[in-house]
């Protein structure tokens, strides 16, 4: 009862977030892994750069039949210089330890750009709670071409990588009765660039080419719907009530 209790007030309280908002909530120990339009907000930049959803059959650019991306993605649509633009996602974590940051992603042909070793980066932050703005510290993280050389075998959305970030997270206090929640924010660096997923786990991974069977193994968090986030913010409110008396 204490965990429904809590996880019911959690929700409650995410209600108050924006309304595209979601938390995604750790499922197994060591493990948090999650889908890029998982986000709980986009913020674009001033310039009119921003991330947008893409599928194989919606967005600014549509991914091919042949993805091997899960779902859908997150497209990077930069204007001139800036790398203003950010995705943010709440992260509740029910165990402890040192998270290693892993996530699949693409470099992907804008215009008529042919050189696709640059669009193949984005930011990510050096420790949880960074806000999104331009300055505080970010880790710039390269696609590892490997086996798929962009010039030899360009991605264009079909071959969807994994990567190794720069930075570890650390959660202390952390338990299922009482999760201990931080906000992940990513920053555009290059456009054309789409992400896929994302992994954080104690268990540091093996990526050979862009590839890991392990990594592919590891099931995304689903996203709570709102209308589900409102009936057990409900519940929540019942509960407290119950446990007022």
């Amino acid at each position: 009862m204490n965990r429904l209790f809590y996880l019911c007030g959690f929700l409650l309280a995410g209600i108050a977030l924006p309304l595209n908002a979601a938390v995604l909530q750790q499922q197994m120990a060591g493990v948090l892994a999650f889908e890029a339009e998982s986000f709980s907000t986009l913020i674009n930049g001033p310039t009119g750069s921003n991330f947008s959803i893409i599928t194989t059959t919606s967005g600014v650019k549509p991914l091919p039949a042949n993805t091997n991306a899960v779902g859908a993605a997150i497209y990077a649509n930069r204007s001139g210089g800036a790398e203003d633009a950010f995705a943010t996602y709440q992260l509740a974590f029910t165990s402890n330890g040192t998270y290693n940051l892993y996530a699949r992603y693409s470099f992907y042909e804008v215009s008529t750009n042919t050189d696709y070793g640059q669009e193949d980066s984005y930011y990510s932050p050096t420790a949880f709670g960074q806000a999104a703005t331009t300055t505080g510290s970010w880790s710039a993280e390269f696609l590892s071409f490997g086996g798929y050389h962009p010039t030899n075998n360009p991605n264009e959305g079909a071959f969807f990588l994994w990567d190794a970030g720069l930075s570890t997270y650390v959660i202390t206090g952390a338990s299922e009765a009482d999760p201990v929640m931080v906000t992940f924010t990513i920053r555009m660096r290059e456009g054309g660039t789409a992400l896929d997923r994302f992994v954080l786990t104690t268990t540091p991974q093996t990526i050979a080419n862009g590839l890991s069977s392990t990594l592919d193994a590891m099931v995304s968090v689903p996203e709570p719907g709102r209308a589900v986030m409102v009936m057990l913010g409900a519940l929540g409110l019942v509960l407290v009530r119950r446990r007022s008396r």
